[in-house]
């Protein structure tokens, strides 16, 4: 079970990387479970979302994806 603290301000977002991983064929994945999250220091509502970045360099273009998951207010 993995365990991440952060220590939010009001008014500021962060961006808390969980984990990554080169690329080395046509497809690849990265499964995680059982992520508890902790937030100090936040008086207010506090909202979480997922996002999946993946990026592709070759010798010829750079290219970069983002999915975001919906909000979810904690």
């Amino acid at each position: 079970m993995g365990t991440v603290t952060a220590n939010f301000r009001p008014g500021t977002m962060e961006t808390i990387e969980l984990a990554s991983r080169p690329l080395s064929g046509p497809t690849g994945g990265i499964d995680i479970d059982n992520v508890s999250i902790r937030v100090t220091g936040c008086a207010g509502t506090v909202a979480l979302r997922v996002i999946v970045r993946a990026a592709v360099s070759t010798s010829n273009n750079d290219s970069t994806v983002h999915v975001y998951s919906k909000a979810h207010v904690l």
